[in-house]
């Protein structure tokens, strides 16, 4: 028994191994076979006789197959090589690669399991449909079936994957492309089961919305009893969910019930924030002859929520989905407790689309409709009415400013197989956020909407405001067809921009498809005030003619509104284009005059601008009173074509040219000066320009010659005005600058002013002996050094200037009102930054002595030093100039200055301020004046001690003593002061004493007189800045004198006095201010 179990075992081991050899002998001779094969297809021959009986195949569906050659190796499998597969119309698609390999290991399993790739695969465009007009046979119900005996029982693709899958956008509407993975599991034994899914991995969205990651479907179908189960349905993305299923009966009778639900969560990004989230339920049941769909549907509102909109609810139904299409869709919302809703009921039976109603209602909102379409060409027949009698409800919903009414009917109709459309609608007080229109009228009829170019329109619109500057009172625009596609344009109108404005023209325009259009025949005239600007020509793609022509177009006519100096100008202009459109020759010559110049009336500017073979010259010239010549001329490559459309300018290209002038300057200095200054000289400039178009430079000389400044308001008064300069693109460089006084002083300076950021400035001036200020209230002897240098973005100004001699008249008025203040907003002022806000100042002005104060009673001599700081544009000036002798009269008495001190605190004006204290027994009381303000308007107060009202102490020092005891002289001050005080003058008055120092040299002359009538005259006289000489006399016998004081340091004076009887005294004298 043993033995036999072993002779068994023996058997079965060979017989098992002998079948595997077998099988692989037979699995070896199938690979040879299949090489040989492969190999043997390859050839011509074999190629074309393969691709015959593929075209033949293929002949009555209309297609035709073609591909290059057939590879197969063990490893691999089969590979097909440039596969495409046509049309009568052309390529629809192509396949460079596509692989296939068998698991041949299972075939004797009866399980067919693959693994597929492919290259690249392009999907060029669908098969053309149906004939338009043919009708669908009605479907033969299903019967019931067994599937073969086929040898395999299971279908497998482990893996098919696709390296680039891309879809025309004559396909998708865009390009999409993909690099989809497929995966499926078909069993046939005994009912069809599958398990598909797909991963598409796309490498773009849909507009916002991300393609599905990953689509899933397992679903059982038994061929018997014609039923089928849908298990899972799936669609994944990161943005919304698909999930579905179902079961069903493909029988006449039999029941269907599918149910499908989609998701999108979050709608927030996609909507801006105005929705949260949608959901969707799809169910279809019934039977198969007869199937229903039932639709409901919610979005959510997010932002627009909160401003009153509810939920929207979506609900549609559709009973006999396969014969007979019946149903109705609905759309239901409120807004601020308002009902919104839109409805719709259609039938379709084949292949008409009947709409019998379309209504839609919200808040003073109507709209109504209906109508047929055909599904074989799509065109509609039927009309729309839309009535809004406020759109004011809506702005918050909107977020704008809208309101109006608007009522429109529109009418769709089929017109020689094209889809025609005729709109008709009114609108009045409509307001979009900043535009209002008061009415407008709108018809229009278009022949077929692809081509959506009216063949009749009219549009009229009236009281149309775009800005507050910029209106239109009335507007039209009227469009015809000529026919071929071509069009004639009329427009017309008038408003306001903010000037009157008034347009109209027409033209023909053709070519509307084509990227550029033909224009022919225009001619439209735009009249801003009383100025016109007139355009004609026309332009094609081949060649151009415009032609554009303005006479007398005046400044105040701009659309904007024009500085003074610009209002009276007057401009004519003639621009030409022409020649061909890819080489258009341009042609400008324009001149401007009347320019508003204060006394400078007639200047004139011409300019010639000529631009051909990618080459712009520009030629500008000046004319006028003291223009002897004014001229610049610049050259450089430009590249311009209308069509194909190009405008070029190479930065890195030469530029060329000069400039060169010749000027009275005296005869224009009215351009650039005030009324109140005047300038002359004669200006020489002779300049180059070079380099390229993105860094010009620039380079001369400039001379000023015989020049003269003057300025009455500051007292500035300069003479013999000599300039020796170079320029360039970032640099003056001054040779020399000389000027006088008219007298003996003079100024003189040299350097170098950089403008560039790193670039070095180094000037300096120097003033000797100069006289000024020179005016009515300021006179004055200065020396000075003055050097400019930069640090960093701005210019230091540092120096000193010594003060030898300076008098200040004050006003014989007083200050018998406030002034009128000039408020400035510095706010505003900082947009605007002058560029003297970037030279700072730091300059010292030393004056000792012989700064002499005169003036309404006043008589007084200061000292002192000044700091000026800040920048130029409003310069600080901060210091004290305190009183070294003087005095002070006044109602014929002379007082004793207690204090006397001229400060300067900030800005000037109102700077310097007059800080003066006189007192002097009166009567019973030490009465006080006190004399302050600005020096240009001081004011006056009266105080005493003890304390009295001001009335008070006016009377003690006007009626001290009798009037009637009054000396004539004091009569004649008497009258002098009460005039002054009262506001009525004392400027103009005749001051005796001031022209006599005048005409004597003298510095000071006194005359004072005694309570009893004795009269004393004094003078005085500088011998040297620090030797002052004084001599009195008196009427009484013995009583002059002679006073000299010698100031050894600004606190200590040595003084000696010599008595007509030949007394002395002297003595050493220290003071401190405090």
């Amino acid at each position: 028994m043993k033995h036999l179990m072993r002779i068994s075992g023996r058997f079965l081991a060979k017989s098992f191994l002998v079948m595997v050899a077998l099988s692989l002998v037979l699995l070896a001779v199938v690979q040879i076979i299949l090489l040989i094969a492969i190999n043997a297809l390859n050839t011509g021959k074999a190629h074309d006789f393969i691709q015959q009986q593929l075209t033949a195949a293929l002949v009555d569906s209309g297609y035709n197959a073609t591909f290059d050659h057939l590879f197969y190796d063990p490893v691999r499998g089969f590979t097909l090589y440039h596969f495409a597969i046509s049309d009568k119309d052309g390529q629809m698609a192509t396949v460079d690669r596509f692989s296939i390999n068998i698991a041949y290991s299972k075939i004797f399993l009866r399980r067919l399991d693959v693994v597929a790739s492919a290259g690249e695969i392009k999907l060029v465009r669908l098969p053309a449909s149906e004939e338009k007009g043919a009708v669908k046979t009605d479907k033969e119900p299903l019967q019931s079936f067994s599937l073969p005996n086929i040898y395999f029982k299971h279908f497998k693709i482990s893996h098919f994957n696709i390296a680039h899958l891309d879809i025309d956008p004559a396909i998708s509407g865009t390009a999409l492309s993909f690099s989809p993975h497929l995966r499926a599991d078909i069993s046939l034994d005994p009912q069809v089961a599958a398990d598909i899914s797909l991963s598409p991995h796309a490498a773009q969205k849909i507009g916002q919305i991300a393609f599905p990651e990953r689509l899933e479907i397992q679903a059982r179908f038994d061929p018997s009893a014609l039923s089928f189960s849908l298990d899972h349905l799936s669609v994944a993305s990161p943005d919304f969910t698909v999930s579905g299923k179902g079961t069903g009966y493909l029988t006449a009778n039999g029941n269907i019930n599918l149910d499908v639900k989609a998701v999108y969560p979050d709608l927030r990004q996609l909507t801006a924030e105005n929705f949260q989230s949608a959901d969707l339920s799809v169910v279809v049941d019934g039977t198969y002859a007869h199937p229903a769909m039932h639709i409901q549907g919610t979005v959510i509102p997010d932002a627009l929520k909160q401003k009153g909109l509810a939920d929207i609810q979506i609900s549609a139904t559709a009973s006999d989905l396969a014969d007979d299409l019946k149903g109705n869709i609905a759309i239901e919302t409120s807004y601020l407790e308002k009902t919104m809703n839109l409805g719709a009921v259609f039938h379709y039976n084949a292949p008409v689309l009947t709409i019998e109603s379309l209504t839609g209602k919200a808040p003073l909102i109507d709209m109504s409709g209906s109508g047929v379409v055909s599904t074989v060409d799509s065109i509609f027949d039927g009309k729309l009415m839309v009535t809004a009698s406020d759109l004011s409800y809506y702005k918050d919903l909107l977020s704008m400013d809208i309101a109006g009414t608007v009522k429109a009917d529109v009418v769709l109709s089929p017109l020689n197989a094209l889809q025609s459309v005729a709109i008709k609608a009114s609108a009045g007080h409509i307001k979009i956020d900043t535009i209002q229109v008061g009415k407008a009228d709108i018809e229009a009829q278009i022949k077929n909407v692809e081509y959506p170019w009216p063949n009749i329109a009219n549009i009229q619109i009236e009281n149309l405001d775009l800005s507050p500057d910029i209106s239109l009172a009335q507007a039209q625009l009227v469009m015809k067809e000529l026919g071929n596609e071509s069009y004639q344009l009329s427009l017309n109108g008038q408003g306001f921009i903010p000037s009157a404005v008034a347009f109209k023209g027409s033209a023909d325009i053709s070519d509307f498809t084509k990227e550029f259009p033909t224009i022919r025949h225009i001619d439209l005239k735009t009249t801003l005030g009383k100025s016109s600007v007139v355009l004609s020509g026309g332009v094609d793609p081949q060649a151009v003619d415009l032609h554009l022509i303005t006479k007398n177009f005046r400044g105040a006519d701009l659309p904007t509104a024009p500085s003074p100096a610009l209002s009276t100008l007057l401009v004519n202009g003639d621009i030409d284009v022409t020649g061909a459109s890819s080489s258009p020759v341009t042609k400008a010559h324009v001149t401007i005059s009347g320019l508003k110049t204060g006394a400078y009336k007639d200047l004139h500017i011409a300019a010639d601008v000529n631009n051909h073979s990618d080459k712009v010259m520009v030629a500008v010239g000046g004319s006028g009173s003291g223009i002897k010549v004014l001229k610049a001329n610049s050259e450089f490559p430009l590249t311009f074509s209308l069509w194909p459309f190009a405008f070029y300018l190479n930065m890195d290209a030469p530029l060329s040219g000069d400039v060169l002038a010749d000027i009275d300057m005296g005869a224009i200095s009215a351009l650039f000066i005030p009324p109140t200054q005047e300038f002359s000289a004669n200006l020489k400039a002779n300049g180059s320009i070079g380099g390229k178009i993105g860094e010009p430079s620039i380079k001369g000389t400039l001379a000023l010659r015989n020049g003269q400044f003057t300025d009455d308001q500051n007292g500035i008064a300069l003479r013999s005005i000599a300039v020796n300069s170079s320029f360039t693109n970032d640099s003056v460089t001054f040779d020399s600058i000389t000027a006088t006084d008219g007298e003996k002083g003079l100024i003189k300076g040299s350097g170098h002013v950089g403008f560039a950021e790193d670039a070095k400035t180094d000037l300096s001036l120097s003033m000797k002996d100069f006289h000024l200020p020179k005016s009515n209230l300021a006179d004055g002897m200065v020396d000075a050094t003055i050097s400019v240098a930069n640090t960093g973005e701005n210019y230091a100004v540092n120096g000193a200037v010594d003060i030898a001699h300076m008098n200040i008249i004050v006003p014989e008025t007083f200050q018998s009102k406030i002034p009128e203040l000039n408020i400035v907003d510095r706010r505003k002022d900082a947009e605007a930054i002058s560029p003297l806000q970037t030279v700072m100042l730091s300059l010292k002005v030393n004056a000792p002595n012989q700064i002499f104060v005169r003036g309404w009673g006043l008589d007084a001599e200061f000292g002192g030093e000044l700091d000026i700081s800040g920048d130029a544009a409003s310069p600080q000036f901060n210091g004290t100039f305190s009183s070294k002798r003087g005095r002070y009269e006044e109602f014929g008495k002379r007082f004793t200055l207690e204090r006397a001190n001229l400060r300067f605190q900030g800005e000037m004006p109102p700077s310097p301020y007059l800080d003066i204290i006189a007192t002097i027994p009166a009567d019973d009381v030490t009465a006080s004046i006190i004399l302050a303000g600005p020096v240009t308007l001081p004011a006056i107060t009266f105080s005493s001690t003890p304390a009295l009202p001001q009335d008070e102490v006016l009377s003690r020092l006007l009626f001290g003593r009798d009037t009637a005891k009054i000396t004539p002289f004091q009569a004649i001050q008497l009258a002098q002061t009460l005039a002054r005080f009262s506001g009525k003058g004392g400027g103009s008055s005749i001051n005796p004493l001031g022209l006599l120092r005048s005409v004597t040299g003298l510095d000071d002359i006194s005359i004072d007189t005694d309570a009893n009538g004795e009269t004393n005259v004094g003078v005085g006289k500088y011998l040297t800045d620090k030797v002052y000489l004084e001599f009195e006399k008196g009427k009484a016998p013995g009583s002059g004198a002679a006073n000299i004081q010698i100031e050894v340091t600004p606190s200590v004076n040595i003084q000696s006095e010599i008595g007509q009887d030949a007394q002395t005294g002297g003595g050493v004298f220290w003071k401190h201010d405090y």
